[in-house]
């Protein structure tokens, strides 16, 4: 997982997803996963590969990356993390454990600002590749900093510009902030300021959604590959009924995002039509 922050080869891409993928096959290599550190490193695959716009270039990476996801719902704890994982509780943990140490930080050399803070960025990267074409929104979303292994965190401005003046608070790998306003690729947030969403052409601050969420997204995907883990992995963790219970059902549209795609074209007659959900009829 730390190998695929970094390298750019997209055959070494599906080459890592695959190893992660043989080893997930073992429970115990599963649990390690997920404990250590909070699941973190899975949360960076989930969040940053899976949630990719479909590409024809990462199929391989969708198939193996599938495997991963199957893998880890065979196991009851794998199904939990999927639709418990990063909850609000232990978002708050993590927080309270960062700004115990950020003092602490503060008054060491700090790798961040020189080396991997955006002040490095700033001279030799010229800043924010963004297209500023985004327009505005100022409804209230998470994110979540990560920018390992380049910086270890990201600077606060008082201002939407890379020129801006910092605020001396800053955004660490692995945070999550709520954000208040988007304009021209920076975000406004909560920790009273803005950030790049991208910093030197690198995406660094990630939108985040509950994983089973984003997982069920991926029902209506155009890749068949990508498609067909979503829902093997529904049905392991549907095999739970602590976990997919009505409320989850009713809620994330699960009956029509599963069946819908069974449904093929059929010429109805007028009486059969009565009741009938426009979108089976549209098919």
């Amino acid at each position: 997982i730390a190998k695929l922050r970094d390298i750019l080869s997209e055959e070494q891409h599906w080459m890592y997803v695959a190893l992660l993928a043989n080893l997930t096959t073992n429970k115990a290599a599963c649990e390690v996963l997920l404990n250590h550190k909070n699941g973190e490193g899975l949360d960076f695959f989930f969040q940053k590969y899976l949630s990719s716009a479909d590409d024809k270039n990462m199929e391989k990476i969708y198939q193996y990356g599938g495997y991963v996801l199957t893998n880890l719902t065979q196991f009851d704890f794998g199904r939990k993390w999927l639709l418990e994982a990063t909850t609000e509780e232990s978002d708050n943990d993590d927080d309270s454990k960062k700004k115990s140490k950020e003092k602490g930080d503060d008054d060491k050399t700090d790798v961040g600002e020189e080396k991997g803070g955006d002040k490095a960025a700033d001279k030799g990267k010229g800043g924010d590749e963004h297209d500023s074409s985004k327009s505005s929104s100022s409804s209230v979303s998470k994110y979540k900093c990560l920018c390992l292994p380049k910086y270890k965190r990201m600077n606060v401005r008082d201002a939407p510009s890379k020129d801006a003046k910092p605020t001396g608070n800053f955004i660490f790998h692995g945070e999550m902030v709520e954000v208040m306003e988007s304009k021209d690729g920076w975000l406004r947030h909560s920790k009273g300021g803005w950030t790049a969403e991208q910093w030197a052409g690198e995406q660094v601050m990630f939108q985040y959604h509950m994983h089973f969420t984003m997982l069920i997204s991926f029902t209506s995907s155009l890749n068949p590959i990508r498609r067909l883990a979503t829902f093997q992995t529904i049905r392991n963790c549907a095999l739970d009924q602590k976990l997919i219970h009505k409320v989850q059902t009713t809620a994330n549209d699960l009956i029509e995002r599963l069946l819908l795609p069974l449904v093929v074209s059929t010429p109805y007659e007028d009486h059969e039509k009565k009741g009938m959900p426009q979108k089976v009829l549209a098919v």
